[in-house]
């Protein structure tokens, strides 16, 4: 599966991973930028790449990324939590096979919920409300996370490691905590 933008900019092989990029110069030439797995480094087959270790098609990769690669996780996103609202009520499995409570209020509404993967009661998990985020938004609440942690909670801080464990739903709830402590505080 192969997407292409306006800029000529395509995924290749559907990964996010690695992309093709077009020569501004010539068309016909097209350059090939990669990120590694982590997302923390990006390289690109250009000249100005081998010679600056920078060029304008990493730019081009990250401004693709941002604007339709979010556009994308959003909608699947979107479209899981409805099939998931079509469900009845009860325990149902996602799209990662996590189970997801369905529950319908006295006005008819349904809820989705998770076990938390940090919270319990007595022995058991805490159901808590579900997010599931998109790939960049919980890339960007980890990095809060981390950051607003180190001003506030020095001694007592989570490890990056159990942060990378949480589900989107306990991250979702953490930032949330700890945003509110950063405005107490502030």
């Amino acid at each position: 599966m192969t997407f292409i933008t306006t800029k000529g900019i395509e995924m290749v092989n559907g990964s996010a991973l690695e992309f093709r990029v077009p020569s501004s110069l010539d068309p016909k030439t097209m350059y090939t930028v990669r990120l590694s797995p982590d997302e923390s480094a990006m390289e690109c087959t250009c000249k100005g790449y081998f010679y600056r270790k920078n060029c304008k098609h990493l730019t081009e990769v990250r401004i693709f990324r941002r604007d339709v690669l979010k556009q994308v996780m959003n909608t699947t996103v979107n479209e899981e939590e409805e099939k998931l609202k079509e469900s009845p009520a009860g325990i149902v499995k996602d799209t990662d096979g996590v189970d997801v409570l369905v529950s319908l209020d006295d006005a008819g509404v349904k809820s989705l919920w998770v076990r938390s993967s940090v919270d319990t009661i007595g022995d058991q998990p805490a159901w808590i409300p579900r997010r599931k985020l998109p790939h960049l938004d919980r890339k960007k609440l980890l990095k809060e996370c981390l950051e607003m942690e180190n001003i506030f909670i020095p001694v007592h801080r989570i490890s990056e490691e159990d942060f990378l464990k949480m589900t989107d739903s306990d991250l979702f709830i953490y930032h949330r905590m700890i945003h509110e402590l950063h405005q107490v505080h502030s």
